[in-house]
């Protein structure tokens, strides 16, 4: 199914641009990622990301 293949080629795009924020990642950019990723995710029922945890991971530079 085409449709099926979008979203899960989408969600592959956005779980690699979470793995390559860094801490010196503009907060719009990391909002941005992170909100589709977790809208998506959530779509998909699958768990979503805790921000703050995402957050730290990054202010630390310990982010996937």
């Amino acid at each position: 199914n085409v449709n099926t293949h979008q979203v899960q080629s989408y969600l592959q795009i956005l779980e690699n641009k979470r793995n390559t924020l860094s801490p010196a990642s503009s907060q719009p950019e990391i909002m941005n990622v992170l909100g589709q990723l977790n809208t998506l995710r959530r779509l998909l029922s699958l768990d979503e990301l805790p921000l703050e945890e995402t957050m730290k991971e990054l202010k630390d530079g310990t982010g996937k």
